[in-house]
C-alpha cells in the first residue's frame, strides 16, 4: 500500500478497492480514463458515498487546484529554467536552435 490505496484480491488478481467498489455499483467495468476520487481525500477510505466517478481531466483539474491552494508558489514559472527556442542563422545560411531566457524573465 505505498501509494496510499487499498488494493484486493479478487478471482486471483490484485486489484484497487476503490475502483472495484465503483464497478460492481455502477455494474459493470470502468474505462481507462475514468478516475475514481475520493472526496474525503483519504484513499483508504472506499466507501461508496466517498467515492466520485470523474473522468481524467475533471479528475487531474482537482489536483491541480488542490496543489496551487496548498503551495501556489510552485506554479510561478523557475527564472533558470525558464527558456524559449531562438533561431539563429549560421555560415552558409544554416539554421541553428538554440535556447534564451523567456521574456517573462527580464535580466
Amino acid at each position: 500500500m505505498k501509494s496510499g490505496y487499498v488494493r484486493i484480491r479478487v478471482n486471483n488478481a490484485y486489484v484497487y478497492e476503490h475502483r472495484y467498489i465503483m464497478e460492481k455499483s455502477l455494474g459493470r467495468s470502468l474505462h481507462k480514463l475514468e478516475h475514481v476520487h475520493h472526496r474525503s481525500e483519504n484513499k483508504s477510505d472506499n466507501k461508496r458515498e466517498n467515492l466520485k466517478l470523474l473522468d481524467k481531466r475533471k479528475h487531474d483539474k482537482i489536483g491541480t487546484i488542490k496543489r496551487w491552494k496548498d503551495d501556489p508558489d510552485s506554479f510561478k514559472p523557475d527564472k533558470d529554467k525558464c527558456l524559449k527556442p531562438r533561431i539563429e542563422r549560421h555560415g552558409r545560411g544554416k539554421l541553428c536552435q538554440r535556447y534564451a531566457p523567456c521574456s517573462y524573465h527580464p535580466d
